[in-house]
């Protein structure tokens, strides 16, 4: 059942109310919008602005210039899904050695974390991927 006046009375009947926040009352919606977005508070900064946030020892960089494994003998060819699944397996500090190029590394079979390693931390030097060939398993 609609009531009297139809839509039209119903928007009228709510301006009239003071618009209940939904419809502009008295000047245009652009001119509202713009009126708010002034008022609008700045957001906050991204990140950590101040530089003062505690970071747990775990969770800290790693240094990486003693590796305990390589994977790779510096050519794309020697880094494969294989590789990377025994060397997970066996922790430590992983690097890649794949050469001066970029690379990306289908697994595919899941590199399993076991819980008997201390660490387990992988550093491709910014030039590799680990994909997972749109796979969970």
């Amino acid at each position: 059942m609609r009531p009297a006046g139809g839509f039209s009375g119903l928007l009228a009947a709510l301006a009239a109310a003071g618009g209940l926040g939904l419809f502009p009352v008295g000047g245009s919606l652009t001119a509202r919008a713009a009126q708010a977005s002034q008022q609008a508070r700045p957001l906050p900064g991204f990140g950590n602005p101040d530089g003062h946030a505690h970071v747990p020892a775990a969770g800290r960089a790693v240094n990486t210039s003693h590796p305990t494994q390589v994977i790779g003998t510096g050519t794309p060819g020697g880094c494969t899904s294989a590789a990377v699944v025994g060397a997970v397996a066996k922790g430590g500090i992983i690097a890649f050695g794949c050469g001066p190029r970029p690379v990306t590394i289908t697994l595919t079979a899941p590199a399993k974390v076991v819980n008997t390693a201390h660490q387990i931390v992988l550093d491709g030097g910014g030039l590799v991927t680990l994909s997972g060939g749109g796979s969970s398993t």
